[in-house]
């Protein structure tokens, strides 16, 4: 079977509590998947607001910050403030996930974006 990975935002996710909830279909975080890395780019574009990469041993935890310092992750590029706009959180073996954060700093998930 192969292993299928997701990547979904917090309940109640804001632009200042902005918590990854990373699942595989494996159970053991030993078995799970390795990540290179993970970035939140603005829609549309190449602009990195957030990036962490890894040498390729370590997977993501079950849950992680916006822009918090990873065990076994350097920070490529720091977290930048997310203004209001749409953005897509990208990590090897899942689907990207596209949000937009609103005048009021809520973020929502609108979909994921391939």
């Amino acid at each position: 079977m192969p292993r299928l990975n997701s990547l979904a935002l917090a309940p109640q996710a804001s632009r200042d509590s902005l918590t990854f909830v990373w699942s595989s279909t494996v159970e053991s975080a030993a078995d799970r998947d390795v990540s290179f890395g993970f970035s939140v780019v603005a829609c549309g574009t190449s602009r990195a607001m957030w990036t962490i990469a890894s040498d390729g041993s370590r997977s993501l935890p079950a849950q992680f910050a916006y822009g918090d310092s990873l065990a076994g992750f350097r920070t490529v590029v720091p977290a930048a403030r997310l203004a209001p706009g749409c953005y897509d959180a990208i990590v090897a073996g899942a689907r990207p996930l596209r949000f937009t954060v609103d005048d009021a700093g809520r973020a929502t998930v609108v979909g994921t974006h391939r």
